[in-house]
């Protein structure tokens, strides 16, 4: 009888003992890297359920106790938030991958950045993800539509035109009412957009109420766009981008029913008055008609390249952009040319005390716009011309 007590406990002991090793906590390490393979200090890591969590270290390293049948949970600023199961292995490495949405969380205000959760300030963040590969030649004009209280317009069609642009309103009578233009650190002026490419920015955030004075002072009056431009990252291989961009434009359509030229010179012969009153029938029959729509206007070409090198080792990075923009607008002889070169460069010591960075930006650009048309500028109003000049006139009348 004894034997068999013994028989029968054995295996119920043998199970309590397996159930009771799952169920034990463990030692759970592993390292966490960005979708560059660069490792991201300060994630925070939980067991979901519990209040167990830490953080992983300056190389992205961590370590948690865990059982397995728990979850771990990954979270950071920027990056999409990942889960994973907890099962027999001891190692869990962890590759997170950015979030555009919680991108906007972080705002540059000034000499330092922080969360909209902490900051005092109306802001908003806008991403290169809507910034950049579109067709404008203004990085200004990119905003349109994406910053609410943010009113962007642009009184000319010359390409490359500085647009007019007022936050939350005009505030002064007299004085300056456009916002103060940060780019890298440094002021610039709102002309100067024409000749920087939009294809290096990497973020812009716009501070839109008093609070921003507190950081610039009386020049933030009327808000603050800060730009913030791209650079390489830490122990990044060689990437070599191309970006090629080809569009057309044209002048919107319309609903004229304009004369031919023997329609404007028998009406000029019906009335007495004008060079169809001096022409024969004969004459009016052969009189050409020309179009000036098509010699004021044409089918714009706009061509976009631009190139860029991204690279970083242990301690350095580098980004190098190259760009060529060539925009011709809807009336003739009017474009603008831009040559951009822009290497941004970072670096810190081994012991991450010391830390440098240097910004080169090269560009030139060149604007034409026919503005001296007629003598004494006299018919400057393309459209106009373009319109009401009678069908029978051509260029080859002028001098």
């Amino acid at each position: 009888m004894r034997s068999k007590l013994t028989w029968i406990l054995t295996p119920l002991l043998v199970l309590l003992s397996l159930s009771f090793s799952f169920a034990q906590e463990r030692a759970v390490s592993g390292n966490v890297v960005d979708q560059d393979n660069v490792p991201l200090p300060g994630v925070s890591v939980v067991v979901v359920g519990t209040t167990r969590g830490t953080q992983t270290d300056f190389d992205g390293n961590y370590t948690i106790m865990a059982s397995s049948g728990e979850t771990l949970r990954f979270t950071y600023i920027g990056q999409t938030t990942v889960d994973r199961p907890v099962g027999t292995s001891a190692v869990i490495n962890v590759q997170m991958q950015e979030d555009a949405e919680t991108l906007e969380e972080v705002v540059v205000t000034g000499y330092r950045t922080t969360t909209k959760e902490k900051s005092s300030i109306a802001s908003q963040t806008i991403t290169s993800k809507t910034i950049e590969n579109r067709p404008n030649a203004n990085v200004i004009q990119t905003l349109s539509g994406q910053v609410a209280g943010l009113d962007i317009s642009t009184s000319s069609g010359q390409p490359g035109a500085a647009p007019t642009v007022r936050l939350r309103g005009v505030n002064s009578i007299n004085g300056n009412t456009s916002p103060l233009f940060i780019i890298d650190g440094t002021p610039v002026d709102e002309d100067n957009f024409r000749s920087i490419n939009p294809q290096d920015i990497a973020s812009i955030d716009i501070l839109k109420d008093a609070g921003a004075t507190a950081i610039y002072g009386n020049r933030g009056a009327n808000g603050v766009v800060v730009i913030k431009t791209k650079g390489g990252n830490f122990n990044q291989p060689l990437q070599i981008n191309y970006t090629g961009i080809l569009s057309f434009s044209s002048l919107q359509d319309n609903d004229y029913n304009l004369m031919d030229s023997q329609q404007q010179l028998n009406l000029e012969n019906l009335r007495g008055a004008g060079r169809g009153a001096t022409l024969t029938p004969e004459e009016i029959a052969a009189a050409p008609t020309f179009d000036w729509a098509d010699f004021f206007f044409r089918t714009g070409l706009t061509q976009n390249h631009n190139i860029t090198f991204q690279s970083g080792s242990e301690n350095f990075t580098q980004f190098t952009s190259l760009g060529y923009f060539d925009q011709e607008g809807i009336l003739q002889d009017s474009d603008l040319k831009r040559f951009s070169i822009r290497n941004n460069t970072t670096g810190k010591s081994a012991n991450d005390r010391f830390n440098y960075g240097t910004q080169l930006s090269i560009n030139y650009s060149e604007s034409n716009e026919p503005n001296n048309i007629g003598a004494g500028a006299i018919n400057r109003n393309y459209i106009l011309g373009a319109y009401q000049s009678v069908p029978y006139i051509t260029p080859d009348d002028y001098t």
